[in-house]
């Protein structure tokens, strides 16, 4: 009846034969056929195709009852669409939602179509907990194991909301967790060890919460496998592999055993250490006893020997570098040494660790004895680096263009003969009778200036610096590296004096002094030249790595334990991170070759 009312007062404002626009007539027209979404975006665009007030009332009119039609269509759709429970409450929800949402734009006046989505959102709500706790349950009876009952949960869940991707997703993944665990029994019972590793790994990846064998049923059964599998490489002495394959399992019946194996280790590796330190191989001897150290790092007689073995591994893998006093230009017979130790200062701060800088007066006092080659004075100095250089250039010139300038300032003031009055005195006459009644003064008092001079100009800093350097190699026996470094600086300011009677500012010479623009310049070259010694040594975890795989390659197994020792120790001191790729290359190459 309502909507029969509606159509006809509709209709009666058609028989008004008012001038609207051709979108109203569209949307009439939708509106006789019951097409009430076009018949409102008709509407809507006809607001904006007229400027006449009747009009626009009598569409906004039209508008607003057909909102409450479409409105009333819509909430029983979405009634009916709730009520529909047939594949749970959530997907019924989800469907009223989603018809709601189609008109929300087009809400009534009075916003049934918003209240409704709150109220259903708010039902949504809810039922989004329920199922968020079920899943919650779920997972934990996956924590314990019991698959059966978690997929129970997920089924329960299901039946509220059978759309819910979420728990599609569960059901999917417990299915895959079901067969896994299935086999798992399997491989158990075989006594199959690396099978039930690889199943349980492959269990632990499908589960949504972390797996601890502690929790798994046949809990016991494995730690037989993996005592079983222990004892293996224990009977080869490989004790540290039985240790980390030991604590990669979170079981606490292993604890006790585990400590064994760290104690007979450690001995193992105790007694080993000393063997190989006996022999002269004290690198393998230190990459031993840092086994049993971590084993045990109770026993004061392995931390005694760890610290002996530590010191002679440090000692062999420091590194020197010898920086001569740099050659002075004949305008300053300081700058050579200035140079050299600004680098010496330079490195101190940037080089890792183990490469250490020779004094420079004991390297001065050699270069000044010995006049043989290069080589030869290295190897004197016992150094795998020596940096020599010229400095060729080093000065600074100033330029100040200082020039006078003349300002007019006012001095003071003095009375003077009004010329107004002497002209009045040639027009009237000296008879005061025949003066006019408005008189200008006989005097006037004049504003005095003079001429004052300041100073102002200009200055400018120029710097100059050239530095030869050259570095050599012992190792490779020749010259490494040759360079000549430029760092110039310059400039300008200007400057004048203070004037305050002229308002004349006062402006400083604003240039630095000799000394700092040297140091600036001296600081630019150390810095390049400190930039090519540092990158001597980059990566030095990677040369050590580098190194002991060239003799393993060579099948020089001996060899290789002076660089991984080496390196090793190396990246302790520097405090290189475990996961470095190549510490972590070294740890795998020594665990391999020590067991």
């Amino acid at each position: 009846m309502m909507r029969a009312l509606l159509t006809f007062c509709i209709t009666g404002l058609l028989i008004a034969g008012c001038v609207l626009p051709a979108s109203v007539k569209l949307g009439d027209q939708a509106l006789l056929e019951q097409d009430y979404i076009k018949a409102v975006q008709h509407y809507e665009k006809a607001l904006g195709e007229t400027q006449d007030s009747q009009s626009l009332k009598q569409i906004e009119e039209k508008l607003a009852s057909t909102k409450v039609l479409l409105v009333d269509i819509y909430l029983e759709k979405a009634k009916n669409a709730q009520a529909q429970k047939q594949n749970g409450a959530g997907t019924a929800l989800n469907h009223a939602l989603g018809i709601l949402g189609e008109v929300a734009q087009w809400d009534d006046a009075e916003g049934r179509i918003a209240k409704q989505i709150a109220t259903y959102s708010s039902e949504k709500k809810v039922l989004d907990t329920e199922i968020a706790l079920i899943k919650e349950k779920s997972n934990k009876f996956i924590g314990l194991f019991q698959l059966d009952k978690a997929s129970q949960e997920i089924e329960k869940g299901l039946a509220m909301d059978t759309a819910n991707k979420s728990l599609l997703a569960s059901k999917q993944n417990l299915n895959q967790m079901i067969a896994s665990h299935a086999l798992l029994g399997d491989m158990i019972n075989k006594d199959d060890l690396q099978g039930t590793i690889d199943t349980f790994t492959q269990l632990s990846e499908l589960s949504p919460v972390p797996l601890s064998l502690n929790n798994f049923p046949q809990r016991d059964d494995v730690v037989k496998l993996i005592k079983r599998e222990s004892q293996k490489y224990q009977t080869q002495d490989k004790w540290w592999t039985a240790y980390s394959f030991l604590t990669q399992w979170d079981i606490p019946q292993l604890q006790s055993y585990v400590k064994q194996v760290q104690k007979n280790g450690a001995n193992h590796y105790y007694q080993a250490a000393r063997q190989a330190m006996s022999s002269g191989n004290s690198h393998k001897g230190f990459l031993l006893i840092e086994r049993a150290l971590i084993l045990n790092n109770r026993n004061l007689n392995i931390f005694n020997l760890n610290r002996e073995l530590g010191d002679l591994v440090n000692r062999s893998m420091q590194s020197n570098i010898a920086i001569a006093s740099f050659d002075s230009p004949s305008n300053d017979r300081d700058a050579g040494k200035q140079f050299s130790d600004s680098l010496i200062s330079y490195l101190y701060e940037v080089l890792p660790y183990g490469i250490n800088i020779l004094e420079r007066d004991k390297i001065d006092y050699v270069l000044k004895e010995k006049t043989d080659g290069e080589k030869e004075l290295a190897q004197i100095l016992g150094v795998d680096l020596m940096v020599t250089g010229t400095v060729s250039l080093f000065k600074v010139d100033k330029v100040v263009d200082e020039r006078a300038a003349t300002v007019k300032v006012k001095s003071g003031e003095q009375v003077v003969q009004n010329p107004e009055f002497n002209q009045m005195l040639q027009v009237y006459g000296p008879n005061p009778t025949m003066w006019p009644k408005d008189l200008p003064p006989r005097t006037i008092t004049k504003e005095v200036f003079q001429l004052v001079k300041y100073n102002k100009g200009q200055a400018e800093l120029k710097g100059f610096s050239k530095v030869s350097v050259r570095i050599f190699d012992t190792h490779k026996g020749a010259i490494a590296f040759v360079k000549d470094y430029d760092a110039n600086v310059k400039y300008a300011s200007e400057f004048q004096d203070e004037l305050a009677e002229a308002n004349i500012e006062y402006i400083p010479m604003k240039l630095p002094t000799d000394t700092e623009a040297k140091e600036e310049m001296r600081k630019e070259i150390v810095q390049q030249i400190g930039t090519i010694v540092q990158s001597s040594f980059e990566n030095r975890e990677a040369r050590f790595l580098n190194q002991a795989r060239f003799y393993l390659e060579r099948k020089q197994n001996e060899l290789a334990y002076k660089p991984l020792a080496e390196g090793y120790l190396y990246c302790m001191k520097e405090g290189i991170k475990p996961d470095n790729p190549s510490f972590k290359e070294i740890n795998r190459i020594v665990a391999t070759i020590l067991d």
